[in-house]
């Protein structure tokens, strides 16, 4: 019995460091700096109006979340500053964003940046009363950034143009 759980232990520490890895999908370590032979990025022509849901929680350290905030950002990069109007709507397990980003440095430091780009993070109320969160406990969070329903948030920005996508 105690070799089996000696064995388990093992097996999952080295899941773990399968997570923590940088991975590529093939065989050669991520570089920061790689020369992937890419053509120079341009920008899109015009303004967008777009709506991010987020339902899902961050997962280990944060990483998942991250990975988000690093598509919203990708987004932004894509177009002229100010060509963009981009709203998060949180509900569900996508409150956690906020509130891990009160203890994650790294978490903070991406959503002051989106926001200074103009992104607007918005939170479910209906979320926030089942789970007993005020205003104080997301990071950031104004009251005017509380809406009604994330779903009724979500239709409501689609039925004013906004194209919808979920992280």
């Amino acid at each position: 019995m105690k070799r089996l759980m000696a064995s388990l232990f093992v097996l999952s520490l080295i899941g773990a460091m399968f997570f923590l890895v940088p991975w590529n999908g093939g065989t050669r370590p991520v570089a920061a700096d790689a020369d992937f032979d890419l053509p120079t990025p341009g920008k899109y022509p015009g303004r967008q109006k777009a709506v991010y849901q987020i339902t899902s929680d961050g997962g280990w350290f944060g990483r998942a979340h991250l990975s988000r905030l690093g598509n919203l950002q990708n987004h932004f990069n894509a177009y002229e500053r100010g060509a963009l109007e981009i709203e998060v709507v949180l509900y569900g397990d996508g409150v956690s964003l906020l509130t891990d980003a009160v203890a994650n440095a790294g978490l903070r430091d991406k959503i002051d940046a989106l926001r200074s780009l103009g992104a607007r993070f918005v939170v479910c109320r209906a979320t926030m009363a089942q789970r007993g969160l005020g205003v104080g406990a997301l990071y950031g969070l104004q009251l005017e950034d509380v809406v009604i329903s994330g779903v009724a948030e979500i239709a409501h920005r689609e039925q004013n143009g906004y194209v919808y996508l979920r992280l």
